[in-house]
């Protein structure tokens, strides 16, 4: 067996005219399972009112302190003004 056929072309001109389409396949195929698997596990959930609602409260009240005081949630903040 030729030793040279066993070893990977080492320069960018060496190298065959696909070679970088292949690791691109590989991420995206990787990336579509683990799309796939977190699509599984939202499908699978349930839902708990209580937990939801805990965590609304607590953003809401996290980042309504960031505002100055005359802005609420109902209000955009424009700082040019």
């Amino acid at each position: 067996m030729d030793r040279n056929a066993l070893t990977l072309p080492s320069t960018p001109d060496q190298q065959g005219p696909g070679s970088g389409s292949s690791s691109i396949f590989l991420f995206l195929s990787l990336f579509l399972l683990v799309l796939a698997f977190f699509i599984l596990l939202v499908s699978i959930s349930t839902v708990e009112n209580v937990k939801s609602q805990a965590v609304m409260d607590s953003l809401t009240s996290t980042f309504t302190t960031v505002l100055p005081p005359e802005y609420g949630p109902d209000r955009v903040y424009d700082p040019r003004r």
